[in-house]
């Protein structure tokens, strides 16, 4: 049973836990990291996917003016941040928790009608992940720290 919660601290312990080699690493951020970012930005909303009741991911809706270098979509929202926790990766939680997103955003979130976000061209396991989980490449792509970037869609 996969769902996605909003953060709280009962989950910090778990959170600061995850590990993710360094090949990974590249490509996002360890929960830890990204909930101290967040403690600081008030468009910035961590959440968490649990497998039951356990934290096996986690990622950060951005809802800030930051994203408008990707959108002209003033009622988009963006996905930052995702992982699994090694240990738990091949399970198929990523693409659940991204299945259950549409639906979240419009029960927590629902003037927004669009989720964007950029994968790293060089993340072939996330650009599969999004793909699958029903989100679109629109071909339009961005520079990130580490290389070109496409920009991914779901139209809610």
């Amino acid at each position: 049973m996969i769902q996605l919660a909003h953060y709280k601290p009962e989950y910090r312990a778990v959170l600061n836990d995850f590990y993710l080699p360094k090949e990974q690493l590249q490509f996002t951020a360890l929960p830890k990291d990204a909930l101290h970012t967040c403690s600081h930005e008030v468009h910035r909303f961590p959440i968490v996917i649990l497998h039951e009741t356990i934290p096996v991911g986690f990622f950060v809706l951005n809802t800030g003016r930051d994203i408008q270098k990707y959108t002209l979509n003033l009622k988009a929202i963006f996905v930052r941040a995702l992982s699994i926790n090694y240990a738990d990766q091949g399970k198929g939680y990523a693409e659940a928790g991204m299945k259950k997103l549409p639906h979240f955003v419009s029960q927590y979130f629902p003037s927004f009608t669009e989720i964007l976000l950029v994968v790293n061209d060089k993340n072939e396991p996330g650009r599969r992940l999004y793909l699958k989980a029903g989100f679109t490449d629109t071909g339009r792509k961005s520079e990130g720290p580490i290389g070109r970037q496409s920009i991914f869609s779901y139209a809610l």
